[in-house]
């Protein structure tokens, strides 16, 4: 047997592993399957006589799913999807014994199953639409199957935790268990017909009208911030009432290869890679890094007076701040504080940077005022990449939690960073040099900027923390 199976009573016991935080993997979903697939070819042969099959998980909870901000991709969702496949397909009945926390692909596992046993701590629920994903491994044909459009919609667009004892998972759910779950779900296993797969059943497709009308109100509703996530949720849905089972899982995985490719719901995962980050700094007990929110907020001060000696006008200087996403215009912000306390600032931000502050505020040249939006995101870029050099950013993207938290950049756009990542940098980076600055100007590119353009690297090339631990964000 394999070390993840062990025989119970004349049952195959299956047990999911869990990964650093509880979270599965790609690479675990794969030795699942393959544990799954020696145990099929064992019983084939006649080498076991396991009657059934038991998922359960190996501590206190049965799947918490994937990692959202992990960005495992593509191979992670085809991993969940044969393995899926692979549960439902096994020759003999297979029932999944779920506690604690089901979330995403631990219910596609779930629903994979021929049969699920639960405790009444159970709690189940699909979140990936608020992290610009889909359920993966089969789920948006198999929920509905068994619950009908509505009650699927519900936990898949608005990521409603249903509870073990709802009414609207009746279907999902054969017995409720918490004196010994594990040895009904053996008792289950022996009693079910192997051909009872939840891609055959109709439980959730009797009532067509009810189904298509369920549809068209969650339709008619707001989605934010992640429309496209939704919009392919309630196509595969609808499509789970139209097409056989394969056909509606090959639209499934089209829609989420889509889905990767939309720039709205790439800013949402990064959001959620953002909080996730944000959490983690939030525990250390340096926090807040008030050096590197320090230089952000100061640099972010130097590049508009920089501007301003250069031919903008404050005013237009902050306007365009705002039209990229920041709440507050660098002068506005200069505003709320006396000048001496800016003069300080601007000392203080050149001893630790090296860059010169204008201390004039009359032009010197004249400037296209178009373009200044982009050469405040590429002053930005051009500051964070140098505080992250210079070893004040621990993380690059705790620039963007900074940006954020202090400068309110504006979280639907993602991050700051993150913006600059989906437009290029090498626009950004012949922004500055179009500017000819002197080299001690805080608008002249950094050596580290310039050769990441040239060597083709990207800004989150290292997602490493410095100094800081994710565990358990």
């Amino acid at each position: 047997m394999s070390g993840l199976i062990r025989l119970a009573d004349g049952i195959a016991i299956l047990e999911l592993p869990a990964g650093p935080e509880g979270y599965l993997t790609g690479e675990m979903c794969r030795d699942v399957l393959r544990a799954l697939e020696d145990l099929a070819g064992r019983l084939e042969r006649g080498e076991t006589d396991a009657a059934g099959l038991v998922l359960r998980g190996a501590g206190q909870e049965f799947c918490r799913g994937f990692d959202p901000v992990a960005e495992e991709g593509d191979a992670a969702r085809e991993a969940l999807a044969a393995l899926c496949a692979g549960i439902e397909a096994y020759p003999c009945p297979t029932v999944a014994c779920l506690d604690g926390l089901v979330s995403g692909a631990g219910v596609a596992l779930a629903l994979a199953a021929h049969g699920r046993v639960v405790t009444r701590e159970a709690r189940l629920i699909c979140p990936e639409v608020g992290y610009g994903l889909m359920p993966g491994g089969g789920s948006t044909q198999r929920l509905p199957r068994l619950v009908g459009a509505d009650t699927a919609l519900q936990m898949m667009l608005e990521g409603r935790l249903h509870r073990a004892g709802d009414p609207a998972l009746a279907a999902v759910i054969d017995r409720i268990e918490d004196e010994d779950p594990l040895a009904q779900a053996i008792k289950l296993a022996k009693s079910l017909a192997p051909s009872r797969r939840t891609s055959l059943r109709e439980d959730g497709l009797r009532q067509p009208a009810a189904y298509f009308a369920a549809l068209a109100a969650h339709r008619a509703q707001s989605h934010a911030p992640v429309a496209a996530a939704a919009q392919a949720v309630l196509r595969a849905v609808e499509a789970a009432a139209l097409l056989p089972f394969e056909r509606g899982v090959a639209l499934e995985e089209v829609l989420a290869q889509d889905l990767a490719r939309d720039k709205e719901a790439r800013a949402a995962r990064y959001r959620a890679r953002l909080a996730h980050v944000a959490r983690a700094l939030a525990r250390d007990e340096a926090l807040p890094n008030e050096a590197a929110a320090t230089w952000i907020r100061q640099g972010y001060w130097a590049i508009g007076r920089s501007l301003l000696v250069r031919g903008a006008r404050p005013e237009a200087i902050d306007a365009s701040a705002r039209r990229i996403g920041f709440a507050t215009g660098p002068f506005a912000m200069m505003e709320t504080r006396s000048g001496e306390d800016i003069v300080r600032e601007f000392d203080a931000f050149a001893r630790a940077s090296g860059w010169r502050v204008p201390a004039s505020g009359f032009a010197q040249t004249s400037l296209d005022e178009a373009l200044l939006g982009r050469i405040i995101h590429a002053g930005m870029v051009n500051l964070c990449v140098a505080a992250q050099a210079a070893g004040v950013l621990r993380h690059t993207m705790e620039a963007d939690v900074i940006a954020a938290r202090d400068l309110g950049f504006e979280a639907a756009k993602g991050g700051l960073l993150f913006q600059a990542e989906e437009q290029g940098l090498l626009p950004l980076l012949r922004a500055l040099q179009g500017l000819r600055a002197e080299a001690a100007s805080v608008l002249a590119p950094v050596p580290e900027f310039s050769r990441m353009v040239n060597e083709g690297r990207r800004l989150f090339d290292e997602v490493t923390p410095r100094n800081v631990s994710l565990a358990g964000a």
